[in-house]
């Protein structure tokens, strides 16, 4: 899934309302969800610091009508609001938004009334210690609001409302306004970007799941498998087909080392640098041979190349393979039927040619005497004729095994095709025990 462009996540985006949780609105749920319970979490403490700070308001200006009605109101329903999100817990996520801005607009209003009773005292000393504490205080439930963004724009209403009957309608009609313009426009702004990253992290989210599941296909369907590992060589994922498979000669696969869990097959071209010399090295690796390092019969082959973060810092390996056993399998029989012969086992025509030329080769500048024996069966054909092919073919497969037999590890046996058979024998010219070893041949 091709990324989404910042234009295209902004088209057909839900009114304001909608983008501040008012109203219902799926595009929004899950981050409404998300952000009432960062506020449900941080506004315990935001209660208990404007409850502490309207009571040290009260004491300090001597106990007045108007503080501790404010102080009491303001503590009751910075009490009261996380109560309310409770009880409506299972209610729908826009009817709780609107507690929590309703909550966040009626938390303000008794604010700037202990403001206001804080800046008229006369002690300059006890002034300032009123105003820092309802200031923190302030601080804090801003804090705790402003993932609500319905909640933090009320707030700033409550706030700009409750200081016309302090300060006169003069200059609030004159800021006021000004001020909660500037602080809807700012979070306007800010639920447009939420709405925006939203969507990203949906897309993001969407194409992880692809992706997921895609792999998931591969691994269980396919041939492929993936595994990765961290800088210390230590296997942390390995697909499941594959780790099942180890796991049922030796321990678990994942955490132990790459080294304990793979053996390289020491046959196979360019395994001249090992996988522990890779992982030490941190160089990337490809198409290496290896089967279980505890057996069984599956092999793979398999690449990996080292990672690295942001920083540049080495971060481990990640890399995948396939699974070779039924190509070595296949390979297998297709060498077996190119060397060998079909019937009888033994080496072919084309394998006792290629034997011959290496002796022959190897024999160049110094003396190395290779004897050769040609035989076929007397009276073969009779056999096909009167008892037919199959018992001729057993024939022959007898005749195959005796004579392997009597030769052993001295030659090589083979059938050239028919009933016509050859002995190559290598580093042998006694004519005694070479007459010697043709009567055996002969008897057997």
């Amino acid at each position: 899934m091709p990324a989404l462009a910042p234009d295209t996540l902004l088209d057909g985006r839900p009114p304001l309302a909608a983008l501040l949780g008012l109203v219902e609105d799926e595009a929004v749920g899950l981050r409404s969800a998300v952000r009432l319970e960062q506020f449900g979490a941080a506004w315990p403490a935001a209660a208990v610091a404007l409850a502490g700070a309207a009571a040290a308001v009260a004491v300090i200006t001597g106990g007045s009508t108007a503080t501790l009605v404010g102080g009491a109101l303001l503590a009751a329903i910075a009490a009261a609001l996380p109560i309310a999100l409770h009880l409506f817990r299972n209610a729908a996520l826009h009817a709780r938004v609107r507690i929590a801005a309703l909550g966040a607009t009626l938390v303000a209003i008794p604010l700037p009334a202990l403001l206001w009773a804080a800046a008229r005292l006369p002690g300059e000393e006890m002034r300032l210690v009123c105003v820092l504490a309802l200031g923190a205080a302030v601080a804090l439930a801003v804090a705790a609001i402003q993932p609500v963004r319905a909640a933090a724009l009320g707030f700033g209403v409550g706030l700009v409302g409750a200081l016309i009957p302090q300060a006169g309608i003069a200059w609030p009609l004159l800021v006021g306004p000004c001020f909660i313009a500037t602080l809807a426009v700012a979070t306007a702004r800010l639920a447009l970007l939420d709405h925006r990253n939203a969507a990203l992290q949906a897309a993001q989210v969407g194409e992880g799941r692809v992706a997921a599941k895609m792999i998931a296909e591969f691994e269980d369907h396919g041939t492929g498998w993936f595994w990765e590992a961290d800088r210390h060589g230590r296997l942390t994922y390995l697909s499941t087909k594959v780790a099942t498979e180890i796991a049922r000669h030796a321990a678990e696969p994942v955490g132990r080392s790459l080294v304990e869990v793979f053996r390289m097959d020491a046959d196979a071209p360019g395994t001249e640098r090992t996988l522990a010399f890779h992982l030490s090295s941190r160089t990337s690796f490809s198409d290496f041979s290896v089967c279980a390092a505890s057996g069984g019969d599956r092999w793979w082959s398999m690449s990996g190349r080292p990672i690295v973060d942001d920083l540049g810092r080495f971060c481990g390996f990640i890399g995948s393979g396939t699974d070779l056993t039924e190509k070595r399998r296949s390979d297998a029989e297709i060498t077996r039927l190119a060397l060998y012969d079909g019937l009888t086992g033994l080496a072919n025509r084309q394998r006792m040619r290629a034997a011959l030329d290496k002796s022959l080769v190897q024999a160049t500048g110094q003396h190395r005497p290779v004897s050769l024996f040609l035989m076929d069966l007397d009276r073969f054909k009779a056999v096909n004729d009167t008892l037919g092919h199959q018992a001729g073919d057993a024939l022959l497969s007898q005749v195959g095994q005796r004579l392997t037999r009597v030769v052993g590890a001295e030659g090589l046996v083979g059938r050239l095709g028919g009933d016509e058979f050859q002995v190559l024998l290598p580093d042998l010219d006694h004519r005694d025990a070479l007459s010697t070893l043709a009567c055996e041949l002969i008897a057997s």
